[in-house]
């Protein structure tokens, strides 16, 4: 049980950064040429595998370990390059 919350709080401060990122018009930071509309292309598969991953996390999959392990990796990483 403490693994699905885990992994669901993991999942939500991603998915906030993602909706922040979108306000802040990160794609701009990345000169992505598509501007919005590519940011919003390429977080879609993003989404994707968070969710993907929650529901291997809730059938108590192994592969639900993988998805936790590399959706902290992300955080851990995000949480560096935010401080500067």
């Amino acid at each position: 049980m403490l693994y699905k919350n885990i992994y669901l709080a993991n999942a939500t401060v991603l998915l906030c950064h993602q909706i922040e990122a979108a306000y802040w018009h990160e794609w701009n930071l990345f000169a992505l040429p598509g501007g919005i509309q590519l940011f919003v292309l390429l977080n879609i598969p993003i989404v994707l595998v968070i969710l993907w991953g929650f529901g291997a996390v809730i059938r108590n999959s192994a592969s639900g370990t993988i998805y936790s392990w590399v959706l902290g990796r992300v955080l851990k990483l995000q949480a560096h390059h935010d401080r500067g």
